[in-house]
């Protein structure tokens, strides 16, 4: 009993300390709290930025390949100039998204940037087969085009469920 005024002092000066660390530690536990909200508003702005330009690419990309492939087949020297044209405005655009979304790709979950490079490698395929090919039908051209937006719109899937989080 003689050593309880010596405890309770020292519990008071521990709970004075304390006290001053309670708004220390509101204060870093708030700081916290927001930095998370904002890193996570900022996940779903890139998110929904990736939505509208895979949905954008997927427009683009069937301009491209029909564009390709009327530049393919036309033997009018006048007509061919007019095709190029077109399929080079329709490239330019085609490039210009995929600049945004690659400079991205590494802020994307990983599965969506794989996703995003498989896309990539079966358009190039594409593009690359009707270039090659001695005139691609327009069955083929639809194919094609279903794939493209098959794998777009699966992407596009994947991204709606990130949100949804």
């Amino acid at each position: 009993m003689k050593y309880l005024p010596i405890v309770s002092y020292f519990l008071n000066v521990v709970l004075v300390i304390l006290l001053f660390f309670k708004s220390a530690a509101n204060q870093i536990l708030l700081e916290l709290y927001r930095e998370k909200r904002k890193a996570k508003a900022e996940k779903r702005d890139l998110l929904i930025e990736l939505r509208d330009l895979l949905k954008r690419l997927n427009r683009i990309s069937f301009t491209v390949q029909v564009s390709l492939a009327s530049w393919e087949v036309q033997v009018d020297p006048v007509d061919k100039t007019g095709a190029g044209e077109i399929l080079s405005e329709s490239m330019d655009k085609f490039a210009e998204v995929n600049s945004v979304i690659s400079k991205n790709l590494p802020r994307y979950p990983r599965d969506l940037g794989s996703d995003y490079e498989e896309y990539l490698q079966v358009f190039a395929k594409f593009n690359s087969e009707i270039v090659d090919g001695a005139g691609t039908t327009k069955q083929r051209l639809r194919e094609m085009n279903d794939t493209l937006s098959k794998n777009l719109f699966d992407i596009i899937d994947e991204v709606d469920k990130q949100l949804d989080k």
